[in-house]
């Protein structure tokens, strides 16, 4: 499978925030995966070259490598609705948005975007249902997780909190 992932690389489009939940989280993991080949196109390229072009060059990019799906995970607006047309209109990519914030921008946000995905995904149960009472059929319902390539647990965590409580006294 080929995907073409975009979303911020740097916290915020900050370098200095450091890398990304998204970025850590569904970059890393997508391109770990066996059969997949993902291409990288990182939101904050948009601060250098504008999202006119950054949108051009997103549909030049599908165009081109003919990727079997687009993931996009938007903050705001990177994405115009008119590239995402173009890709559906003279491609067979299907695209896919990741919205993680549902429980508090469904209603001014995610809705009106979701008419323009092949597939959206929310992790919350109550959007989703929403979702489904306006009608929208092409709804995911999935959960977080988290790079296990990044994050392990940590060795009896209980025991390490108690002592440092203990040293205080």
């Amino acid at each position: 499978m080929r995907i073409i992932y975009t979303g911020i690389q740097y916290s915020f489009y900050k370098k200095a925030a450091g890398l990304s939940f998204e970025h850590n989280n569904f970059y890393l993991s997508l391109k770990e995966l066996p059969g997949v080949e993902v291409r990288y196109l990182p939101f904050d390229r948009i601060l250098e070259v504008g999202k006119k072009k950054f949108n051009e060059e997103i549909f030049e990019a599908v165009k081109e490598w003919q990727p079997d799906l687009l993931f996009v995970f938007m903050l705001t607006d990177e994405v115009f609705p008119e590239t995402l047309a173009a890709v559906k209109r003279e491609t067979k990519t299907k695209t896919l948005a990741w919205f993680s914030d549902d429980t508090w921008r469904f209603w001014n946000y995610s809705r009106y975007w979701a008419p323009h995905f092949d597939w959206v995904v929310t992790v919350y149960d109550e959007p989703y249902e929403w979702y489904r009472e306006l009608g929208f059929k092409n709804v995911i319902r999935s959960a977080w997780a988290a790079n296990t390539k990044l994050y392990k647990p940590q060795s009896d965590i209980r025991n390490q909190t108690s002592e440092i409580f203990e040293r205080r006294d």
